[in-house]
């Protein structure tokens, strides 16, 4: 498949499936830092120009960059995250999956980050530093914590080594993710378990990170509200069948 016939697919994917569920999607178009900057710049050209198109131009919400941590430097993608950003695109960047403190460095300076992936080797109790953390906190960038994945890959020894009590320590906002939910073998109620057994997380504590979440997504805020209100009638649900 070409590029546009990936994008495409699953754009219309995307657009039935919201026709019949009550399931709200978005479209991050991601660069893949190991196939070069050519391809990269070649990524964005076709974000905006789906970010552009009548039928999907609502459902491309920004770009990612992930991709194998030790390829490249991510530095020099810097003007692409600009252009992205001058087009109206949100970023999630997959920073510090690895240790590299000058890159994870100059990337947080630039100020373009919405999100960060991962972030394992930013805060100074992981391998990072005070620097890189108060970038990150002066900022408020929300991190993509994703536990299973963190240990599959070796970036974390364990779940109790997961830098998510750092982060919630802190009282800094952080979103639990799967990362690939087929490639490591899980779902998101898995590592909400995951997370509530290691952590001694409360049910209210579950809800609250549940609902924290809707501020972390590239929605627009009538939509967050929207979604706001959806997931606390759930959760309303789950706590009345609970006390049956």
């Amino acid at each position: 498949m070409t590029k546009n016939q990936y994008i495409e697919t699953v754009l219309e994917a995307m657009i039935e499936e919201m026709s019949q569920n009550t399931i709200t999607v978005r479209l991050l178009i991601s660069i893949d830092r190991s196939r070069g900057l050519d391809d990269a710049w070649d990524t964005l050209k076709l974000a905006k120009q789906y970010a552009a198109h009548e039928r999907f131009k609502t459902l491309i919400c920004g770009m990612d960059i992930s991709g194998n941590p030790q390829a490249g430097n991510l530095v020099d993608y810097i003007p692409i995250l600009r252009e992205a950003k001058q087009c109206g695109l949100k970023l999630s960047v997959h920073l510090a999956e690895v240790v590299n403190e000058k890159e994870t460095l100059e990337l947080l300076k630039t100020e373009l980050i919405d999100r960060i992936g991962h972030g394992t080797f930013i805060h100074p109790e992981t391998g990072g530093s005070q620097e890189l953390l108060q970038l990150v906190k002066s900022q408020a960038i929300p991190l993509e914590l994703c536990l299973s994945s963190n240990i599959k890959s070796g970036t974390v020894k364990s779940a109790e080594d997961h830098h998510f009590s750092c982060w919630r320590k802190d009282e800094h906002p952080v979103v639990i993710c799967t990362d690939d939910k087929g490639v490591f073998s899980t779902t998101l109620s898995e590592e909400y378990k995951i997370c509530a057994e290691t952590f001694h997380l409360k049910k209210t504590d579950l809800h609250e990170l549940c609902l924290a979440a809707v501020e972390m997504t590239f929605l627009s805020q009538e939509e967050k509200d929207r979604l706001r209100q959806t997931i606390d009638k759930e959760l309303d649900k789950l706590t009345q069948l609970e006390s049956v």
